[in-house]
């Protein structure tokens, strides 16, 4: 009978918001490692958003918050403790990894209600590379931004939107959950570019006088293009194949749930 009536004292506090019982830790990390102007950076990361952004200068600024979100502060901190950012570099090339420890302990009830039987522990990590450095990025749970990359980004998540500002590399994006949004800045365009999601949409920016040939594609969804395209084979309702000004570059543009708008000039 207790028990009885401590479940349902237990599940009226959650009902009435009581998310207060969680408790927060957080920590920064800050580094910076040199890496010439053609190198390679590798973000993987699981949950937290990724930020990355050029500079002037033949090195990489690393800042991360790292935070855990659990019902006891004993076990965020704990975890806290544990969670480390690893960064390693190989040649020319510079790889930052997020380190998630595991958690063992058991919180009971409360755990079960307020975060699924676990504490979460997401990363946020904000970049600064060389202008001309290759930019990969994966992520599972996050958005990615990144602005005025010159060298080639090679960006991909699962749940989260990707959102490019000043590319003037080679170019390829891919989510399943969430909106790609991209800007392209290099009127002479000789790098492809590729961005796909499954349930979003799409906006690219092309300079005006850019020559490419486009493949834009969705099924739930509608196609919007400023420029003139020169349609090659059959005209379909929800994909276009052909060329922009002669064309140049391969663009692709693909998406299943969300509508897909070329657009000339910069936002």
């Amino acid at each position: 009978m207790f028990a009885r009536f401590l479940l349902r004292m237990v599940f009226f506090i959650a009902i009435s918001g009581s998310i207060s019982f969680a408790r927060t830790a957080s920590k920064e990390f800050n580094k910076t490692i040199d890496l010439p102007a053609d190198g390679t950076v590798v973000v993987e990361n699981v949950n937290g958003r990724i930020s990355v952004e050029s500079w002037e200068r033949e090195s990489v600024e690393i800042v991360a918050e790292i935070q855990v979100r659990a019902t006891s502060r004993r076990d965020a901190e704990e975890l806290l403790d544990k969670a480390q950012i690893e960064v390693s570099k190989d040649m020319n090339t510079l790889t930052i990894k997020p380190k998630y420890p595991k958690h063992t302990r058991s919180g009971g009830l409360l755990d079960w209600i307020f975060s699924g039987g676990k504490p979460s522990i997401s990363v946020e990590i904000w970049l600064k590379t060389p202008a001309g450095a290759q930019v990969n990025v994966s992520s599972v749970n996050g958005a990615v931004q990144t602005t005025d990359i010159g060298g080639g980004q090679n960006i991909r998540t699962t749940n989260g939107k990707i959102d490019i500002e000043g590319a003037s590399g080679a170019v390829s994006a891919s989510t399943t959950n969430g909106s790609i949004r991209a800007e392209i800045t290099n009127e002479r365009l000789e790098e492809d570019v590729d961005l796909k999601t499954v349930n979003g949409s799409i906006r690219a920016y092309l300079p005006t006088e850019v020559q490419a040939d486009v493949h834009i594609s969705t099924v739930n969804g509608s196609i919007h293009s400023d420029f003139p395209i020169e349609i090659s084979g059959d005209r379909h309702r929800k994909s276009i194949d052909g060329r922009i000004n002669g064309g140049g570059a391969s663009v692709v543009l693909k998406t299943v749930n969300g509508s897909v708008t070329l657009l000339e000039g910069m936002d």
